[in-house]
């Protein structure tokens, strides 16, 4: 609050306002009366501080106050903003109860596998980031079994998944350290599999979400994303879904 008073003087009061941790974590009160005209600028304050003498230095403290007002915590904003990283994943699916419906006959020991990805993003602010880039799922692996006439064989069945993908990151920053979100993108994606003597491929496009733990640490170029992903895709010639689950790591630099 500012009052203007006449005859020359005038006050400034900055009443009890509590300040963020970057300032101070108690309330200041601070009056400022200046003498008449061609006397000597005094300064009353609790505490006491030493005032302006004159109009310039008096705007200049008011602007230090208010910037100090209006800080909050600044996860990610000193870095560039745009980013390449890339990251790898642990994949798991659903392969094997997809053969033991669809194949005719019984799986088992399904494996998943080693994926990675690598993207080009935008970040927007604190709270959001875009990524454009490339993925390949873990080779899923299962046995299949072979009825024979006097015994029965097994054979291994394989799908390999990949395609590029579009993604939307949102983060609530918890500190200047750590942002926690979600993730929520499309893969325009590609499946080939080999089951036994057949082999093929399907494609298609499809949604994944994610959660998503980003460490941005302030004084650097980069970051640390960890995360865990669903994915499911939907061959054409069947009536049952594939779903993949993934954990990941990835490393950012920003530029």
């Amino acid at each position: 609050m500012v009052a203007i008073r006449p005859s020359n003087a005038f006050t400034l009061r900055v009443a009890s306002a509590t300040l963020t941790p970057c300032t101070v974590k108690h309330g200041l009160r601070w009056e400022l009366r200046t003498a008449r005209v061609g006397q000597l600028a005094k300064t009353q304050a609790q505490p006491t501080i030493q005032g302006p003498t004159n109009e310039a230095r008096l705007r200049h403290n008011i602007a230090l106050t208010l910037a100090a007002l209006s800080c909050t915590p600044a996860f990610a904003t000193e870095k560039g903003a745009l980013f390449i990283g890339g990251g790898l994943n642990l994949d798991g699916s659903t392969w094997e109860d997809f053969l033991d419906d669809n194949s005719g006959t019984a799986a088992d020991d399904g494996t998943g596998g080693l994926g990675i990805n690598a993207y080009i993003g935008a970040q927007a602010g604190s709270f959001a980031s875009f990524r454009v880039g490339y993925r390949y799922y873990g080779k899923q692996s299962a046995d299949l079994f072979v009825p024979g006439v006097f015994f029965n064989t097994t054979t291994t069945s394989s799908l390999e998944v990949r395609g590029p993908f579009i993604a939307a990151d949102l983060l609530v920053p918890i500190s200047d350290l750590v942002g926690i979100g979600g993730t929520l993108g499309i893969v325009n994606w590609k499946a080939d599999y080999d089951i036994g003597p057949t082999d093929g491929s399907d494609s298609g496009s499809d949604p994944f979400l994610g959660v998503l733990v980003r460490l941005s640490p302030r004084d650097e170029n980069f970051s640390f994303d960890f995360y865990t992903q669903s994915f499911t895709i939907d061959p054409g010639n069947s009536n049952d879904d594939i779903t993949f689950g993934s954990v990941g790591a990835a490393l950012n630099v920003h530029f």
